[in-house]
């Protein structure tokens, strides 16, 4: 199967606000739908409408993960944006600070941050080839 992509992926959340208001105002993500009977929201996370995530309010909530793929040159800034929006980035090995974006695991950059709830989200500079 070749696809063009992930559509989207999803996360439960156990506080929906809180989950919208972290990912819009301090990711810049813009809201595509929300069903408040059901107790989902829908988040575009790229330009041009090609990528999103759900959250859906649970009672119990799994540890859950989305990693975020963005450019080599974009990877530099995310440290900054994260860290002027009051959130921690971590390495892979749960250590804070700038040198969370310069992971020596593999041959790509990542980037670990608390999310609300128990979500972590990741960014990651895709490998090269």
């Amino acid at each position: 199967m070749n696809t063009l992509g992930l559509y989207e992926a999803h996360l439960d959340v156990s506080d929906l606000r809180t989950s919208i208001d972290f990912y819009t105002k301090k990711l810049g993500f813009r809201l595509a739908f929300r069903d408040p009977e059901r107790r989902i929201a829908f988040l575009w996370v790229s330009q041009g409408k090609r990528h999103m995530i759900g959250l859906w309010e649970k009672e119990e909530i799994h540890r859950g993960h989305v990693a975020f793929s963005v450019t080599p040159e974009e990877i530099e800034r995310v440290a900054a944006f994260l860290q002027e929006r009051g959130i921690v980035s971590r390495d892979f090995f749960g250590n804070p600070g700038s040198r969370a974006l310069r992971s020596r695991l593999d041959a790509r950059r990542i980037g670990i941050f608390q999310g609300p709830g128990r979500a972590q989200p990741r960014v990651y500079r895709p490998f090269a080839g």
